[in-house]
């Protein structure tokens, strides 16, 4: 049996490091997550902020998660994962600031990596130039403008999904394979979802973060994939890198499929 992670949207794989615990980045993410909230809480204070601590991108502040959770964190920080069969996919196409990360785990893992982007081309084209916008935030460039100034447009190749499911060598038997979806791919998490599901690929859970459909295409988008992903009875977590208080459920999910 195969195991594989199917990682899209993988910027510097912050969540891949986190679940594989790879390195000791997560004792400083950790460690952020206290000092974002004391500097928060000091600002508060003064009647400085007006703001939710949820600006700082956290899920949850480190006092609203309880002791028990807190000692799962830290005693998860060193523990090692299972790997049997584990196959990674990875789609990132900024290169330039995920390749130094691929290259640290594919000495561990067997990790295949696109400097792509994947979607779905409503002329079924298999690889085209696609428009791709970027922004003062190199992790959330994006092929959507997103109601945002961005800084330029470049065009970047974009592999359709229905081909990669389809037709490459490795995934040709995808439907024999256990998979596990990570993806926060800035607003394309609406058609790879839908595709991936009419493509009969069978997956129980998805990590990461589907917020930005509602940002890019609206409620009703983000509703539908929502019933759509309850009808398959599939789980959706949210899921951030730096974001310790969502740790606990992705690393209990990544658990489960590796049963």
């Amino acid at each position: 049996m195969k195991y594989i992670i199917i990682d899209i949207g993988s910027h510097k794989c912050e969540e891949l490091n986190v679940l594989l615990n790879f390195n000791f980045e997560k004792i400083k993410f950790y460690l952020k997550w206290w000092l974002d909230y004391l500097f928060y809480l000091s600002k508060k204070f003064f009647f400085i902020s007006k703001n939710d601590y949820v600006i700082y991108g956290y899920k949850f502040s480190p006092l609203s998660v309880n002791i028990g959770d807190h000692v799962n964190i830290l005693v998860n920080l060193f523990k090692k994962i299972p790997k049997k069969k584990l196959e990674i996919v990875s789609f990132e196409p900024n290169y330039f600031i995920c390749l130094d990360y691929i290259k640290k785990i594919s000495t561990k893992f067997n990790i295949t990596y696109y400097p792509l982007l994947i979607e779905k081309d409503k002329k079924n084209k298999t690889l085209i130039l696609r428009d791709y916008y970027i922004f003062p935030n190199s992790l959330s460039n994006a092929i959507f403008k997103k109601n945002k100034t961005f800084l330029t447009k470049k065009k970047i190749p974009s592999l359709d999904i229905d081909f990669f499911l389809k037709n490459l060598a490795s995934f040709k038997n995808i439907k024999n394979y256990k998979l596990l979806l990570r993806i926060n791919c800035e607003g394309s998490e609406y058609n790879i979802i839908k595709r991936l599901i009419a493509n009969n690929v069978k997956f129980k859970n998805i990590l990461g973060s589907i917020n930005d459909i509602k940002k890019i295409h609206g409620d009703k988008m983000l509703n539908e994939i929502e019933n759509l992903l309850k009808k398959k009875k599939i789980n959706y977590f949210y899921f951030k890198g730096s974001d310790p208080s969502t740790w606990n459920d992705a690393r209990a999910v990544l658990l489960s499929f590796l049963k």
